[in-house]
């Protein structure tokens, strides 16, 4: 992957139907940041916090 620069991002989410979703061969970018700042900001708008 790393010589095609390409990458693969796996989902897992809350969604009952499809809960793992699999994006294959993604041009290689900063995307894995964008989505952790747009779940953050998602969480915060909706007031959902993390229990330990």
């Amino acid at each position: 992957m790393r010589l095609l620069g390409v990458m693969n991002v796996t989902l897992f989410t809350t969604d009952l139907t499809n809960d793992l979703v699999t994006l294959e061969a993604l041009p290689k970018s900063d995307l894995l940041e964008l989505l952790r700042d747009l779940i953050v900001q998602a969480r915060l708008k909706n007031r959902i916090f993390e229990i330990n």
